[in-house]
């Protein structure tokens, strides 16, 4: 039998009654999965395609001197399927000692229609993008940027652009540029209740608002790079992937 909880009114509510009312957000952790690579090999449930593989201890999407080449790692969905809302993803970033000045820079893409192959500096989908574009087409992109929604994000150099921070590919003297040939930390965080990303790059942060961001149930997560004929080492290492079911709001039911 449930007891019987008085209220400050004196009335009576059952236990779950008084749960609901006191109840204001709530979120839990989906799934969670890490990869450090130091086995050399591809991990369980992971895929690599183009030139990416897995090799002293680190996963190389690709290696300088390959011109003209992409390689990528996807992580299916790690939910079952579930609606995540929130999310963090942490990795370790390797990015230099390429020919004819380097290039082009990688992709972290989440989303349901990522390509399956082929993804490179612009990104993937329509879903959420971060982006480290080591090598300047024309449109003065060289830095790191947030994408979100349509249209496709490997359409157009800047499509779906919500958020840049332009950033030297080589040192101007000041420490602060993305070929350092060494591993750099880099982390990105997707929060539910703001609707708002924020990637953090060697130190440096963008952020950004997510119009009409609900979440993605059945969410997928690649990395891509791409080289042309200029080419680095585009390496990752220490990659962990946290999903956080979307929360649950509510407000005081009870006068």
């Amino acid at each position: 039998m449930s007891s019987l909880i008085p209220t400050k009114r004196g009335s009576l509510l059952f236990p779950a009654l008084a749960l609901l009312a006191s109840l204001a957000s709530f979120s839990a952790t989906a799934a969670q999965v890490s990869y450090n690579f130091d086995d050399n090999v591809v991990p369980a449930g992971t895929t690599v395609n183009g030139v990416a593989a897995v090799s002293g201890g680190v996963l190389h999407l690709t290696d300088a001197g390959q011109a003209g080449v992409n390689g990528g790692f996807a992580v299916p969905d790690i939910t079952g399927g579930k609606s995540v809302g929130n999310l963090h993803v942490h990795w370790k970033s390797l990015i230099g000692a390429g020919q004819n000045g380097g290039a082009d820079g990688y992709s972290f893409n989440w989303g349901t229609d990522l390509a399956a192959a082929g993804a490179g500096e612009e990104g993937t989908g329509t879903g959420l993008s971060v982006t480290v574009d080591t090598f300047d087409n024309g449109g003065g992109e060289t830095g790191i940027e947030i994408k979100w929604g349509a249209p496709d994000h490997g359409s157009a150099v800047g499509a779906s652009r919500v958020a840049f921070l332009p950033l030297p590919k080589d040192d101007p003297g000041n420490g602060i540029y993305l070929r350092k040939n060494a591993f750099v930390e880099a982390d990105l965080v997707v929060d539910n209740n703001s609707c708002r990303a924020i990637f953090t790059y060697d130190g440096q942060t963008v952020s950004a608002d997510l119009p009409g961001f609900a979440g993605f149930a059945g969410g997928n997560f690649s990395f891509g790079a791409r080289t042309g004929g200029a080419n680095d080492n585009q390496w990752l290492d220490d990659v962990s992937i946290t999903t956080g079911l979307r929360e649950i709001v509510s407000q005081d039911i009870l006068a």
